[in-house]
């Protein structure tokens, strides 16, 4: 019995180390804005909603993608069923660092796949906040349309 409990953390352990692999390259492949490999990983079971963690802080997929200004990662993400309104240690979304940076391309296209337009973080913080933050009146005016 003991070996085969043993048998069996072994290759569990196994899959863990190589899902973790796999996700890794995800990682790397959004942060090199590289769509294709980005792509041809989740195909191979990669996990859109993998955080990579520093320290006490975790970073999404989706949120780099923003960050970045990626739209077509952002899409790719998106439209694979990546978490779209988690939060990060800030208590963030990604609707919230792309209200900051302004890029309406990426706000819309959050709005329309459910993002949430009405989510405050742990300080009080906006969507519309951010957007007033990072002084952009194109995005102001789109966040405030979808809060009507």
């Amino acid at each position: 019995m003991k070996q085969l409990i043993l048998l069996l953390v072994f290759i569990l352990s196994g899959f863990c180390v190589k899902a973790q692999a796999i996700n890794e390259q995800l990682y790397k492949a959004v942060n090199a804005n590289d769509t294709t490999l980005a792509e041809t990983l989740i195909n191979k079971g990669a996990d859109v909603n993998f955080k990579r963690k520093v320290m006490n802080f975790e970073m999404s997929l989706l949120m780099l993608s923003v960050q970045q200004d990626q739209f077509k990662m952002v899409k790719l993400l998106v439209d694979h069923k990546v978490e779209i309104d988690w939060k990060d240690w800030f208590g963030c979304t990604a609707l919230m660092y792309a209200a900051n940076k302004g890029n309406v391309n990426i706000i819309s296209y959050l709005l329309k796949n459910g993002a949430d337009v009405h989510f405050a973080d742990k300080e009080g913080n906006t969507v519309l906040s951010a957007a007033k933050e990072g002084n952009h009146p194109d995005a102001i005016k789109l966040i405030e349309d979808n809060l009507k």
